[in-house]
């Protein structure tokens, strides 16, 4: 029985209505008859849905204080009808995840034990469905379960404090102090249906995309079973428009095997979206019998290559060819409670993450493996997926048989359903495992086992071209060194190096970085801090700031300290005269210190490869690491990032004593021809000189300048000779398509140490905002002064730019999205430069837009 792909035969009967749930104490109620005396604590309940998600529809708990899950057992149940035929036809009841050690029970029968949360579980149930049926789930409590004695790990981690998680097949998230909110995982977290079948049963379905020199080749094997003694007669494999014939192999006389290829010529490739198109090609089965065609849809299947690097210690990814500097985040749950999500709500998510310019996110160890929709659309927007199986920082018993077993089952099921995706682009066996044993000091050999080793990577291989790593971070002589394979960087942030470190350390490829309290919008701070709560230091913000289990700082220390370095003010000084300059200060120095790292690593003679922040999105609201919070409204940093990771954009660097780079990018199929201006300003807004050239960007290439050679004398741009006062305040870089004149990218350099941290009566900042036909606004800015870090904060409303620098007399339009229904805008503007914000000024009249 397969749970991914569906016959045209076969029926989904979801099993979401009507369910109730009830707590016990462990062990209390060992079958659903022992429940009978219990008739009138029964909660309505949500499937698929969790504990937490039906406690907080009836008895609303705060993040703050939540009830614990784990300590009790859970009932579930419902009723359901049976097909009104069912005649000739096969039934299962298909559970899709169940967290976590669960026993289902129908009509009385117990048919399933399960302890796993990851695996999907299908029982055969024809023999047993009744006109009407009932059907109960008990969750057994995992606070007792854990109680219970088993051997202990031959090393301990600090990640969580409970060492004998390592047995349960369940998230850690929630289970993790130091930076999980207290919300335990429990119930049918994924749908539950009744599934008919008729005809045939998939058994086993096998589908491999690859790419031959310029053919495009789907390779097929798969088992069935017949339900009715037939076999069909022909069978075919469509692919896009084309269609070829299977072999057809009868193994019994009630079962058979399909194998063969389908060939496409001048198949078209599959790109990041940073770098090319995503084409995708229909693929499905037909099965002929005598009198019905039976289809397996197989879904959207698309071509190319991947060619994993690691020569010389490096790790590089290649994509039909083309290395690709893979930039992202680490992708958390959109909804902590629930741990799911609506295809909607992924489709936002991603579009925000591909709108960023990042083209890869990673789903971690820690967390759960996400929805077919988040792969599929994964698939569609051309963001790269780094996929690590779950387990994270803990010694597993995988030499046990029962776990081991467990665990395989587990892996396959999720190799069977994320084979035909071209968005799964790595597989990684593990989170931290290597790091942990290493630091502790212990010997290489208990740095890994044959399960990571041998036993996956076999696994993986018989499934997908995917490349396989064994843990990360690894590589070097330790598996923490960060110029050798990957790692989990941290120099700039948590270990306060100064942010020359970016690239002294040379790193390789970060799989964690940048870990920073990124500090959300005003409307965030509402969510969870009264008028009266001042950020920062109230128990409030601080349960929600993310720390290290035992380190004496926690993540406001190290933004903190880079606030400090950047702007020449003492933080604690500050927020004790003006909070909300301190504010205003902290929400942009991560996300300069963030666009500083990347514009080090994405240099055309950077050993960096690849740079994944740690995360994407915060798990609850507060100054979480996510550069989005968790609402889904990006915090500062995200629009640093969205400039410094465009797929054609400019930065400079300072070499010092061998002056100012400017460094352009074009990761794009497309040559661009281009036009690049620089202008020296003395501030607040005298303009010095401007130098225009042309220039080509190739396609796929980065390219550096020397800024000094387009001005075509010595500046010292660098303020490195100090001969004398510095001749500039302000350098700025702007690139331009020369046919359309559209600016691709804009780059400011403050030559002194440090960024401006003096603030002006009015810098002569204007805002006016004009509606458009599709409910958004076109807010047209203007300067007369340069402004710094311009903050545009609407009522509903989200800048698709923001926290951005305006040269010296400069305009700019930047498009406000309603977010949910529309209302009428109001909202205003600040810089940091400037004493007093301004209103937007709203114009009467709609535009084309």
């Amino acid at each position: 029985m397969h749970p991914t792909y569906q016959a045209s035969t076969h029926r989904q009967i979801s099993l979401h209505d009507g369910w109730e749930l009830i707590s016990v104490a462990p062990g209390s109620y060992q079958n659903p008859e022992q429940l009978a005396s219990e008739t009138t604590r029964w909660l309505a309940a949500s499937v698929p849905g969790t504990v937490m998600q039906a406690l907080q529809r009836h008895q609303p708990w705060d993040f703050n204080a939540p009830p614990n899950a784990d300590e009790h057992d859970w009932w579930y149940r419902c009723t359901f009808a049976a097909p009104a035929s069912m005649e000739g036809k096969h039934y299962t009841l298909a559970f899709e995840g169940l967290a976590t050690v669960a026993d289902v029970w129908l009509n009385g029968k117990l048919i399933l034990q399960a302890e796993n949360m990851f695996r999907a579980y299908e029982v055969d149930v024809t023999p047993l469905l009744t006109e009407r049926n009932e059907l109960h789930l008990h969750f057994h409590s995992l606070a007792a379960l854990l109680a219970q004695k088993r051997p202990r790990p031959r090393w301990r981690t600090n990640l969580v404090e409970q060492q004998q998680l390592r047995w349960f097949r369940t998230t850690l998230l929630g289970k993790i102090p130091g930076w999980s909110p207290p919300v335990q995982a429990v119930g049918p977290w994924r749908p539950i249906s009744l599934v008919e079948r008729s005809t045939l049963v998939i058994e086993h379905l096998h589908i491999r995309p690859k790419v031959q020199e310029n053919t495009g080749v789907v390779s097929l094997d798969l088992r069935a079973r017949s339900l009715d003694g037939d076999v069909p007669s022909r069978v075919t494999l469509r692919l896009g428009e084309t269609t070829v014939a299977l072999q057809v192999q009868t193994d019994t006389p009630s079962t058979f095997a399909l194998t063969g290829e389908a060939r496409l010529n001048d198949v078209a490739l599959w790109w990041p979206h940073t770098h090319g198109q995503q084409p995708r090609y229909p693929a499905s089965i037909q099965l002929y019998y005598p009198d019905t065609v039976v289809e397996i849809d197989c879904g959207s299947l698309a071509f190319r290559t991947l060619e994993l690097c690691t020569a010389q210690e490096g790790f590089s990814l290649h994509v039909n060819g083309a290395t690709i500097f893979c930039r992202g985040a680490c992708w958390t749950p959109l909804n902590m409670v629930t741990l799911t999500a609506s295809p909607q709500e992924y489709r936002e998510a991603l579009l925000t993450i591909k709108n960023a310019g990042m083209n890869m996110i990673r789903v971690g160890g820690t967390m759960v493996y996400e929805d077919e929709a988040f792969y599929t659309l994964c698939d569609e927007l051309g963001i790269l997926v780094w996929q690590d199986f779950m387990f994270a920082n803990m010694e597993y018993p995988v030499t046990q048989e029962d776990f081991l077993a467990n665990v395989q089952a587990e892996c396959k099921q999720v190799l069977q359903r994320l084979q035909r995706h071209a968005s799964l682009v790595l597989l990684c066996g593990n989170s931290e495992i290597a790091q942990q044993v290493a630091m502790l000091g212990l010997p290489e050999e208990r740095w890994s086992n044959a399960f990571f080793d041998q036993l996956l990577p076999e696994l993986c291989q018989s499934y997908t071209d995917a490349p396989y790593w064994s843990s990360t971070p690894n590589g070097g002589a330790l598996p923490f060194q960060v110029n050798a394979g990957t790692s989990n960087y941290q120099g700039v942030g948590a270990y306060l190096r100064p942010l020359e470190d970016a690239r002294q350390s040379g790193v390789r490829f970060a799989t964690e970085c940048l870990s920073f309290a990124n500090i959300p919008e005003d409307q965030t701070l509402d969510l969870f801090l009264k008028p009266n709560q001042s950020p920062v230091h109230h128990p409030r913000w601080k349960a929600r700031v993310p720390r290290d289990n035992g380190p004496g700082w926690d993540f406001d220390d190290i933004r903190d300290y880079y606030l400090e370095k950047l702007f020449r003010v003492e933080p604690m000084k500050l927020r004790y005269a003006d909070m909300q300059r301190y504010l205003a200060l902290g929400r942009v120095t991560t996300g300069e210190v963030m666009a500083s790292v990347f514009a080090e690593w994405r240099r055309q003679r950077s050993s960096c490869q690849g740079g994944l922040i740690w995360f994407y999105r915060d798990l609850w609201p507060g100054a979480g690491w996510g550069v989005v919070d968790s609402t889904g409204y990006p915090k500062a940093p995200y629009y640093y990032l969205r400039r410094i990771l465009a797929p054609t954009t400019c930065f400079f660097t300072d070499e010092g004593l061998s002056g100012l780079s400017l460094h352009l990018v074009n990761d794009t199929e497309y040559n661009i021809p281009a036009v690049v201006q620089l202008t020296r300003y003395r501030l607040p807004g005298t303009l010095l000189e401007t130098a225009n050239a042309e220039i080509l960007l190739p396609a796929c290439s980065a390219q550096e300048l020397h800024a000094e050679k387009l001005f075509g004398h010595f500046l010292d741009l660098t303020y490195a000779f100090r001969f004398g006062p510095p001749g500039q305040d302000l350098v700025v870089a702007t690139l331009s398509a020369q046919e359309t004149g559209q600016v691709l990218g804009e780059a400011f350099y403050f030559p002194h140490q440090g960024l401006p941290n003096t603030r002006e009566q009015s810098v002569g900042l204007q805002a006016h905002a004009r509606p458009l036909e599709d409910g958004s606004y076109e807010l047209h800015i203007k300067t007369e002064q340069f402004a710094q870090s311009v903050a545009i904060r609407a009522n509903q409303y989200l800048p698709e730019e923001n926290y951005f620098h305006m040269r010296p007399g400069s305009e700019k339009i930047v498009r406000l999205v309603p977010m949910g229904k529309k209302s009428s805008l109001w909202g205003s503007l600040s810089a940091l430069n400037s004493m007093n914000d301004i209103n937007i000024n709203i114009y009467k009249g709609t535009a084309s837009g």
